[in-house]
């Protein structure tokens, strides 16, 4: 995956696709653009499972 802005969106979809899902998850951009009800029904489908603590752990870890 690339991580330069606007870069993604050339690539193909399905990176497209999880940089679009990655930024939502850490950093909340494009939140506002689903409902309520979206995001309890993709919650529901793919749980998080103490997404904040293992990611966190994750990426300290990489420096």
């Amino acid at each position: 995956m690339h991580t330069t802005p606007g870069i993604p969106e050339y690539m193909q979809s399905e990176i497209a696709l999880t940089k679009a899902g990655v930024v939502m998850d850490v950093v909340g951009i494009g939140y506002d653009n689903y409902t309520p009800e979206q995001r309890a029904q993709t919650l529901a489908a793919f749980p998080r499972r103490n997404f904040r603590s293992s990611s966190s752990r994750t990426s300290f870890a990489r420096l």
